[in-house]
């Protein structure tokens, strides 16, 4: 045998080796995202069965004014989670995997809580004002339900921050875990306490509260047996743990100030239908966004959840045009997802509205049923928004959203309110829905451009 066959034997020898390490790499790559596909999806299910046996319980225990007023509360909850936890759980998850790449998890953690420390300490002085203007108005039931709201909403969102900082670790079973936990033990218990003591709106917050202690308790466990910092360096440095809060503040910020707006957008509904006095209209409405949105928002954050922190490292800093031409392709392909998935449920709604209406909802909620497909299309394009709008974050350049999200949910805010002046819960849905199709259609030129640009 010559020398240049020695040569060809030995190339197409590591060619078949080649071949056979990228095998067993995609392979394996598959099999893990598979797992985690599968996990995701059963923490993702139980969450929502659990919230659709808990409306039912919850709408045959409170009649329309009180389940109104319960929602009413909620509003508040999402207030704090969408303007202070939520962005603070965006900017954790962003840099978890920049932490742990630089051996830096120490300081990142300690300017997470340095970070939160300071925003509950905000929180609870803000509610204190609150509390003691309403104790000043007489209002001792709904003082009684502010004080268990502000500790329901703290709770859960500290339970957001751990859960995001896991996700980002790829801990799904973790994850999935607490999902499920949370649903199910926050309608069990708020059941249970409007049941022995019959205080309504107030002992299903109290249930609530005792719920999310119960599931962040769990949560602190999990998380301090399988930290990073367990296994990095001890030596902190106080201008490096500034450092990490500055830059997990910068990510976060601009989610504070479209978060405060889509929070009034999403409370307009109901508050609109306060304002002009639809009382029992709000028990309605509720029920119609819980079934209407929250299934799809759920099966979307279950693509959502696997996809951001894959995106997020397939961009590291956003520097390199290769890289973010696989972000670019592979979140378009999760839009595209998340729009067939949403359509599948639109036509299977316009079919079965009745009949999961009288199944779900006790019967006095049921003469709604009519609007579940519009606010399942709603929903539906307002999860195909957050998808596209990952490829904005993985760019790092979050500040851009803050047009598209802020004007467009001043929009729905008023449309809500002229909804509810002019037809009702029925006018909240159709203003909706045209706040959703105003926002996917910005998201969606806001993109392309910045496509353009790489």
């Amino acid at each position: 045998m010559d020398i240049q066959e020695i040569r060809a034997s030995e190339k197409n020898k590591n060619q078949v080796s080649i071949g056979n390490f990228l095998s067993s790499f995609i392979s394996k790559r598959s099999q893990r995202i598979g797992k985690e596909i599968i996990v995701i999806g059963l923490g993702q299910a139980m969450a929502m069965v659990g919230g659709l046996v808990g409306v039912r319980i919850l709408t045959e225990l409170l009649n329309p004014k009180n389940y109104g007023q319960l929602a009413l509360a909620m509003t508040m909850v999402a207030f704090t989670n969408k303007a202070v936890f939520g962005p603070i759980s965006g900017g954790a998850m962003r840099y978890y995997a920049s932490a742990a790449e630089s051996r830096d998890a120490n300081k990142y953690i300690d300017a997470l809580k340095g970070i939160i420390t300071s925003s509950i300490g905000i929180l609870i002085s803000v509610g204190g004002i609150i509390f003691f203007v309403l104790w000043l108005l007489i209002q001792p039931s709904w003082l009684m339900l502010g004080i268990f709201t502000l500790c329901f909403a703290i709770f859960s969102g500290l339970n957001s921050i751990l859960n995001s900082i896991q996700n980002a670790a790829r801990r799904r079973i973790t994850v999935a875990l607490h999902q499920g936990l949370a649903s199910w033990s926050r309608f069990t218990f708020a059941a249970a306490l409007i049941f022995l003591f019959n205080g309504a709106s107030t002992s299903a917050m109290i249930g609530y509260s005792v719920a999310m202690i119960i599931v962040l308790s769990s949560q602190l466990f999990f998380f301090r047996k399988n930290s990073v910092i367990n296994v990095l360096d001890e030596s902190d440095s106080g201008s490096e743990i500034s450092l990490w809060r500055k830059r997990i503040l910068n990510y976060s910020w601009p989610f504070v100030i479209w978060s405060l707006v889509a929070w009034a957008q999403d409370a307009s509904g109901r508050w609109a239908l306060q304002f002009f006095g639809r009382f029992e209209e709000i028990g309605l409405y509720a029920v119609l966004y819980q079934l209407g949105v929250y299934p799809i928002i759920l099966a979307s954050t279950l693509i959502l959840d696997l996809v951001a922190p894959i995106l997020y490292e397939q961009a590291g800093d956003a520097s390199n045009q290769e890289r973010m031409d696989n972000v670019f392709n592979l979140n378009r392909k999760i839009t595209f997802l998340v729009i067939a998935i949403s359509g599948i449920v639109f036509v299977l709604s316009l079919l079965l509205h009745e009949i999961i209406f009288s199944i779900l909802v006790a019967v006095e909620y049921r003469s709604v049923s009519w609007l579940f497909p519009i606010m399942i299309f709603s929903s539906g394009i307002f999860a195909a928004s957050q998808s596209m709008s990952l490829f904005i974050m993985s760019e790092t350049k979050t500040y851009r959203l803050i047009a598209p999200k802020v004007i467009t949910a001043f929009a729905g805010i008023l449309l809500s309110f002229l909804g509810a002046y002019s037809f009702g819960v029925a006018g909240v849905v159709a203003g909706y829905s045209l706040f959703t199709v105003f926002q996917f259609a910005w998201i969606a030129i806001l993109v392309g451009l910045s496509r353009r640009k790489l």
